[in-house]
Parts: C-alpha cells; structure tokens; sequence
C-alpha cells in the first residue's frame, strides 16, 4: 500500500485558483471619412462637411454593432475554469509517468523511464466527444483537458546507509509534441522521498506484499 503525497496535485490545485476571469474585449475606433484633393467648384465646403458628418455617422453606427456583437460572442470565454481544471487533471496525472513511488525495496539503486498520458473528459458517453469543439465553442467552457509526459529517467537510490528503510528519487524529463492547431510543451522535473513503515512480505513464495510506504514529492 503506498501512501504518497505529490505537489503535482498542489500545482493543479493552483492553476485553477488563478484562473480568474480574464475577458475577451474587442476595442477600436471607427475610421474617419474625409474628401482631400476635390477640385469641382460646385462641391463647397458646406457640402463636404455634410457629406463627411453624415457618412461618419453611418459607418461608426455600423462599426460600434460589430464591436459588440464581437464581445456578446466573446463573452461566454471570459472564464474557462472548467476548461483549467480538465488541464490541470490530467497534466498532473501525465508528470506521474515512470514513477517509483510503488517500487520500493530495492537494495541499492533504481532507473526507470517512461511515457504516461492523461486525458480528462466530460463523460463516459462516447458520443459526447464527436462534438467537442462545437460544444466548447456554444458553451464556452467545458471540463475536459489533455496532458502527456515523458520521463526520460528517474533514479532512485536506497539510502539505507543513511537512514534505513529511507528513499530518494530524482526524475526529469521533456517532451513535445504538435497535433493541428494543438501543441504541448511539457519538461517534468522533481524529487521524491519515501519512508518504509512495515517491511515486504512473501506468503507461501506465491504472492508478495510490497509494505507500507510513506512518501513525498515535488
């Protein structure tokens, strides 16, 4: 049984609460219509201020729609929490690739590697996700999210000699990919303690009990 405790979930944990509302806001100012260069006598410059008023009007009244119908649609975007937590989840879940944390009890040292993913979805339903985009965009928020990672190598060292029954680990580890419009960019560092508590067991040299173990990391 291994009792494990990872600052992965503390940093997923964050992501989320610093994910306040930031609004999509579309802004600008309409252009300015203005004659330059009319040489025609009959156009006086009574005329040329009416005709410059009146057409500024109507394409300022028709850039102010588009501004807010801009940021009527946008509006739905302002917070994504849902959409931060599902990335979050599963990021944290991916950084736990080739772990060692139910591997203890080797006598000096361990290497291990390793690929790991992790997706977060709505649902069970399957047909929930031949729509995903168009659901996110009418929603615009949606629990859902992907996370990959890949550990080039974790090392774990028994450092029986110290402390027995104590051990420590370091991992690392970077991986990119692109997939259309999506790309990850995803490094994995960190290091980890565990402490056994109650020794292995083997019962009848059939079945082995790995112990007790308590553990940390970041």
């Amino acid at each position: 049984m291994q009792v494990s405790r990872t600052a992965a979930l503390v940093l997923a944990a964050a992501a989320m609460a610093l994910n306040t509302a930031h609004a999509f806001r579309v802004s600008g100012s309409a252009p300015n219509v203005h004659f330059k260069g009319i040489s025609d006598p009959r156009f006086t410059p009574a005329m040329q201020a009416y005709f410059e008023d009146k057409m500024n009007a109507e394409v300022k009244d028709a850039f102010d729609k588009t501004i807010d119908t801009a940021n009527a649609k946008l509006s739905q975007f302002q917070s994504q929490k849902q959409l931060a937590q599902g990335m979050a989840n599963a990021n944290a879940y991916a950084t736990n690739s080739a772990t060692l944390q139910g591997f203890q009890n080797y006598d000096l040292f361990a290497v291990s590697t390793g690929f790991m993913m992790g997706v977060q979805g709505p649902s069970l339903d399957p047909t929930v996700y031949e729509h995903l985009q168009d659901k996110i965009a009418k929603e615009g928020d949606l629990y859902a999210g992907f996370g990959a990672g890949l550990t080039e190598v974790n090392v774990g060292l028994n450092c029986k000699f110290l402390v027995p029954g104590l051990y420590l680990n370091a991992k690392f580890g970077t991986f990119k990919m692109k997939v259309s419009d999506f790309s990850i960019d995803n490094q994995v560092m960190g290091i980890g303690a565990n402490y056994r508590l109650l020794d292995k067991r083997s019962f009848a040299g059939l079945v082995k009990w790995r112990g007790i173990s308590l553990g940390s990391g970041f």
